[in-house]
């Protein structure tokens, strides 16, 4: 009995670290978006660029849709996403339960930094866990997880 049960334990344990781990980034109504990978074979429509080891996907609402459900984690490192909306922070912050933890100025947008539980990856900025950014120009946001790696 005793052996059934930690085994039980065992199995919960295991599927709800892979439920985390394969967590990925949230975003929606989004108007095109940049995923990067190592990988060069994700099998998506849109424009593919190589820099250096990493592949970028760009493409669009559809194409990033298929390659989340696609590929997870495994060969995903990071996204970003582009929105061309009338939106404001309060849009992010409420529709994804966002904490954010930082605002500066960088190129004359506003960028917040902040950090999302269901999302698994992260880096330490000034001594906090932070796994998106956000930056505003005034007319548009750009979203990425774990960073805007694309540039502004």
């Amino acid at each position: 009995m005793k052996r059934m049960i930690a085994f039980i334990f065992i199995v919960v344990m295991m599927l709800g670290i892979a439920y985390f781990k394969d967590a990925m980034p949230k975003a929606e109504s989004f108007e095109r978006a940049v995923i990067v990978s190592d990988f060069g074979d994700l099998d998506i429509q849109g424009e593919i660029l190589k820099n250096g080891k990493d592949f970028y996907y760009y493409v669009d609402y559809a194409q990033c849709k298929i390659a989340l459900n696609r590929n997870g984690n495994d060969k995903i490192k990071g996204i970003v996403y582009y929105y061309n909306k009338n939106l404001d922070l309060n849009y992010f912050t409420r529709k994804f339960n966002y904490s954010i933890s930082d605002k500066t100025t960088i190129e004359d947008r506003d960028v917040y930094y902040g950090y999302d539980e269901d999302y698994y990856d992260f880096r330490f900025i000034s001594g906090k866990k932070i796994n998106f950014q956000l930056a505003y120009d005034g007319n548009n946001w750009i979203l990425g997880y774990p960073m805007i790696i694309t540039g502004f």
